[in-house]
């Protein structure tokens, strides 16, 4: 992958503009935690483990992932049992606006909101407008024509809309499936959803088990006064990866729906346990290798 070894600057604001707050100009990137991700990946794969090794974000955890990872740095929250299931969404809905308030009145200890996994949440709401209409199917919901599918659709992605525009990064899980007939990977969820996740979001990431190959040294030996190298093969090493890919859309023989905004590396390999501090990393190294110039990880450098 080549780097962007260049200085990405903008114009310079006018000076009776120069006060006006919200007025910008140049590449300002989002810090890590500040970003939009879609992370998918099959069954098992570490895609929970993932996103609970970081510390500053709060998981939106009704699929209850984040019980089962080593070592979860994150802080969860699953709408009790108790709370009838009309209710369900609502309750989300209005815990997401407590966060959101906390950040609009200056708190910084939170910086992400996760949601593992999208599909548990789609069909809790789907069940919780079903719900308060007393009927069986989401296509009756509404008067039907698809208006129960739409109502789902703009509440989660009106979700997910506030979260950003609060400052907070979201990043969402969402279950893969494979296509039978060309053996490539797809997000398992409703087609209507698909499109507007990946408009929204920043960097859509897969997590993999795979194999590195890890280049050997030659061997060299000394035969009559000559030095004689022989190559040695790569060793393979199996790891947990998570592929992306820079510029767009990636089309390969396992998924076909990868974009990031970066140049991240196609490939980081993970950790067993956490994997967070090491996509900061390849994130912020990215940063660096686009604007040519220094970065920390922190909004406005």
């Amino acid at each position: 992958m080549s780097q962007v070894e260049c200085v990405i600057s903008g114009a310079v604001l006018p000076k009776d503009l120069a006060g006006i707050q919200g007025l910008e100009t140049g590449f300002q990137p989002s810090p890590v935690s500040q970003s939009r991700l879609l992370v998918s990946g099959p069954p098992g794969s570490g895609k929970s483990t993932f996103l609970n090794s970081n510390s500053a974000l709060i998981m939106l955890d009704e699929e209850k992932g984040g019980k089962t990872v080593a070592n979860p740095l994150a802080m969860r929250y699953t709408v009790p049992a108790h709370v009838p299931m009309g209710a369900r969404d609502k309750a989300y809905l209005d815990f997401v606006d407590t966060i959101v308030a906390r950040r609009i009145a200056g708190k910084t200890d939170i910086e992400m909101v996760g949601i593992d996994s999208y599909n548990e949440m789609v069909e809790t709401f789907v069940k919780a407008a079903c719900a308060r209409e007393s009927v069986e199917d989401i296509g009756l919901v509404g008067g039907g024509h698809g208006r129960g599918y739409a109502q789902v659709r703009e509440s989660i992605n009106g979700m997910l809309d506030k979260i950003h525009k609060a400052g907070l990064g979201w990043a969402i899980i969402v279950h893969s499936a494979i296509d039978k007939e060309t053996q490539t990977s797809y997000l398992d969820i409703f087609p209507s959803f698909v499109g507007p996740i990946h408009r929204k979001c920043e960097h859509s990431l897969w997590v993999e088990d795979g194999i590195e190959r890890v280049p050997q040294p030659p061997i060299k030996k000394t035969i009559k006064g000559k030095v004689i190298e022989t190559t040695q093969p790569d060793l393979e090493v199996a790891g947990r990866f998570l592929l992306s890919a820079p510029g767009g859309v990636w089309n390969s023989a396992r998924v076909s729906d990868l974009k990031a905004r970066l140049p991240l590396p196609e490939s980081i390999r993970l950790p067993r346990i956490g994997g967070w501090q090491a996509f900061t990393a390849a994130y912020n190294e990215a940063v660096i290798n686009l604007i040519g110039g220094k970065y920390d990880g922190k909004e406005g450098n």
